[in-house]
């Protein structure tokens, strides 16, 4: 009788902590665009944006060890095709049906190279982890993963979420190749706790004074240097300091995650279904006029906003959910691929 492997209880923490901060930004996002109304909001949603999808896309790296390892290429590949780009297709669509439906004008087919809203992650996470096999291979990874994202300041691709792939992919680099007892040692760091609030407070007070000047374009790593009308030179500092301060909140973020199984943790299970899942969600509630609302002017109304961003997370993470949406979030479609042993050739005799 084979056993269940057992579930790593922190990576599940960070995990559902993690999809908890991608919601509430996307909650928050149409009203941290108005600083000067939504000031503390702004911030909190600036201090978010610096950091949470390096985390996502670090955890991601980290999981992606075993895909990269794995000698059955054939099997691999198949992993890669039902996790990421299947799931691609069918939200891209979905998305591209949703907006259609609700925003009226031209009908827009949905563009296979142009992501749509959240969608881009899915295509971006397709070729991070196709290209997992190199960066186990080359001897500097993260280094050279860096130069690439650098180099793309120079650049303004428009296909393929380039930009993003580019600036995003030292995160999942060093997810890749970061070592299991390097977080060992981090949990094991006793003041580690008070160091962590500390950063996370002297961050979010930085971000307060910061966002009256500010541009949130900056956060979404998707754009060159003529498109944010700054120098490479510029370009390439603002990004560096940026790269710098996500690696630092990453790493207080992850001291202070509990280690041990929480109430909660069986929610880190769920995060697919939440982050493909809630953009529905945002998107209606904007399209239908929910964020014209008087209550969200009022520090109140914005902390029941948050909160309704969490319990999202929660509903979308739940069970229930996945069980009445498993076969749209995770297709079953073993049935398109020949089994193992016919996918192998055969030497002629």
């Amino acid at each position: 009788m084979t056993l269940p492997v057992e579930r790593d209880a922190f990576f599940d923490n960070v995990k559902f902590l993690a999809i908890v901060l991608v919601v509430c930004g996307h909650v928050w996002g149409p009203l941290a665009d108005d600083p000067e109304r939504f000031r503390v909001l702004s911030s909190a949603y600036t201090l978010v944006y610096l950091f949470h999808m390096p985390l996502f896309i670090a955890v991601c790296g980290y999981f992606t060890r075993s895909y990269a390892r794995d000698p059955a290429g054939p099997k691999r590949l198949r992993r890669l095709l039902l996790t990421t780009l299947v799931p691609y297709l069918i939200f891209g669509s979905l998305y591209t049906l949703f907006r259609n439906l609700t925003r009226g004008g031209d009908w827009t087919p949905m563009n296979l190279v142009e992501p749509y809203y959240l969608t881009w992650f899915l295509l971006a996470l397709f070729l991070w982890r196709l290209t997992s096999p190199f960066w186990l291979l080359v001897r500097w990874p993260v280094t050279i993963s860096v130069l690439a994202s650098l180099a793309i300041g120079a650049a303004e691709p428009r296909d393929l979420a380039v930009a993003q792939f580019l600036q995003f992919l030292p995160f999942f680099v060093i997810g890749l190749t970061i070592r299991p007892e390097w977080l060992d040692r981090l949990r094991a760091v006793p003041w580690r706790r008070p160091v962590a609030v500390t950063v996370f407070a002297v961050t979010l007070a930085g971000c307060y004074l910061y966002v009256p000047v500010a541009r949130s374009e900056w956060l979404y790593r998707r754009s060159g240097h003529d498109e944010l009308d700054v120098s490479l030179a510029q370009w390439w500092l603002h990004s560096a300091v940026q790269g710098v301060a996500a690696i630092v909140l990453c790493v207080a973020f992850l001291a202070l995650v509990p280690a041990s199984r929480q109430r909660w943790t069986g929610f880190g299970e769920g995060t697919q279904f939440t982050y493909l899942l809630h953009g529905f969600v945002v998107q209606g509630a904007l399209v239908w006029g929910a964020y014209r609302w008087d209550l969200w002017k009022h520090p109140a109304g914005q902390v029941l906003l948050t909160l309704l961003g969490v319990g999202l997370s929660v509903v979308l993470a739940s069970a229930f959910v996945r069980r009445a949406t498993g076969r749209l979030v995770e297709p079953p479609l073993d049935w398109l691929f020949r089994s193992p042993e016919k996918s192998t050739p055969t030497n002629a005799s």
